[in-house]
């Protein structure tokens, strides 16, 4: 893990800012194109894909890093508005030598960030993105940037984003709705582009049955009173629609906090206990070892010693969660915030490029057939005091920084040889602030 103080552009989740200002003003964004097209460059037929989130800088951000990256000879493919974790996915499948996310996730609308991946799905290690720095730097004095204003909008490939959702669909093959009433709350972000059209493909087209709350972004109204930084609102809405549990996301969908039926939140300690306790008895928990983080509640720890298994911890933010998953030959890690790193399916443990949050997927299998309250199958009510912690953390750490599936650091870097992280390595998978830089 890199000393933070040595960094000037990349914090714990990439670069993020105001947008339109310093580190994020036109650029420096321009620049980040260019040394990351530069890092292609031995690349035959170098291409990168970008992904965003709907607030209302991100289209000309995503033109101005597309405009940098065509100028180093790279071919440059959106996938629209999608999760985090779509772009770490399709970056691994589809062939891409690196992703882009313009996303600031859980911050307000006028912030905007950069997140960089790899091809194989994981986030860049410090060293590479330390060793970029110094470059983007000097090309946001010297680069003749162009307005903004006068770029072209980048084309969105809808196939992506439907392929990224069979690929959910994919990861529960077995996954029944029906008779459920459930609440989703997309935090009009990426989930309002991705969780209706995954639900209906689900089956689930009964409003009564199925409500898709906060789906209508205007590019200012994202995280606004909504979404995983605000969970209280959803567990009023399940309480006050009757339904059996609710699901609720962040910007850039990459979290996911949990509802219960008596309108109990449900953070991320709780579900990391639900989903060990279901991985151990289908003998799928790798050493009976999950990950947690310094934020993790004690009563966590205690309810999964008690249920035979071995807790660690991490520092907060995803990709030590993963790198500890790594170490450890874990199969599952998470966050008190609400992001949990799983492997793909037909992986082994040792690697994760997706989230179980990314649009509903993995949170829902957990609950699958649950009424997803206090007392319920999964969470007993000796376990009252990691339950108690889903409430307090909603008020207290709520915002936690938001993880991604391809969260991995201190890999295959850019070393003595000048080889760029970049180059298929084989496939593999913030700080404690609301408002992140």
């Amino acid at each position: 893990m890199s000393k933070q103080g040595t960094r000037k552009l990349f914090g714990t989740d990439g670069i993020r800012a105001v947008a339109g200002e310093p580190p994020l003003d036109a650029k420096t964004i321009y620049a980040v194109g260019l040394a990351l097209g530069h890092s292609l460059r031995d690349m035959e037929k170098p291409k990168v894909l970008l992904g965003r989130d709907t607030r209302e800088s991100s289209p000309w951000i995503a033109a101005t890093i597309a405009a940098a990256l065509r100028e180093t000879g790279v071919d440059v493919e959106s996938a629209g508005v999608v999760p985090t974790p779509a772009v770490a996915y399709l970056a691994r499948t589809r062939g891409f030598n690196a992703g882009v996310v313009i996303s600031a996730s859980h911050n307000p609308w006028r912030d905007n960030g950069i997140k960089l991946f790899g091809p194989d799905g994981f986030k860049l290690p410090d060293a590479t993105e330390l060793a970029m720095e110094d470059e983007i730097l000097r090309h946001a004095e010297s680069a003749n940037v162009p307005d903004a204003k006068g770029l072209p909008a980048v084309e969105d490939n809808s196939a992506l984003q439907e392929d990224y959702i069979d690929f959910l669909i994919s990861c529960v093959p077995d996954l029944r709705l029906q008779g459920l009433r459930i609440v989703a709350d997309c935090a009009n972000g990426a989930a309002a582009a991705v969780a209706p059209k995954l639900f209906a493909k689900l089956g689930v087209v009964d409003a009564d049955e199925f409500a898709v709350l906060n789906v209508a972004p205007n590019g200012r109204n994202i995280n606004d009173g909504c979404g995983a930084l605000h969970p209280e609102w959803l567990a009023a809405e399940v309480k006050k629609r009757g339904a059996s549990m609710g699901l609720t996301f962040d910007g850039d969908a990459d979290r996911c906090m949990l509802a219960g039926a008596h309108g109990n939140v449900i953070n991320g300690d709780a579900i990391l206990l639900l989903a060990a306790r279901d991985l151990k008895s289908r003998g799928l928990l790798s050493g009976d070892v999950v990950v947690a983080t310094t934020m993790s509640n004690m009563g966590l720890e205690a309810a999964l010693k008690r249920s035979g298994i071995q807790m660690l911890r991490a520092p907060v933010g995803d990709r030590y969660v993963l790198e500890q998953m790594q170490q450890n030959g874990a199969a599952l890690g998470g966050e008190q915030s609400g992001a949990h790193p799983l492997p793909s399916p037909g992986d082994d443990g040792g690697r994760s490029a997706d989230s179980a949050c990314g649009a509903g997927s993995g949170c829902a299998e957990r609950q699958k057939h649950r009424r997803a309250g206090c007392g319920s199958e999964g969470i007993s009510a000796g376990d009252c005091e990691c339950e108690g912690a889903g409430e307090k953390a909603a008020g207290e750490h709520s915002g936690c920084c938001g993880a991604n599936p391809g969260g991995r650091r201190g890999t295959a870097g850019l070393g003595a040889s000048g080889d760029s992280v970049f180059r298929n390595r084989g496939a593999g998978a913030g700080d404690d602030r609301s408002r992140e830089r």
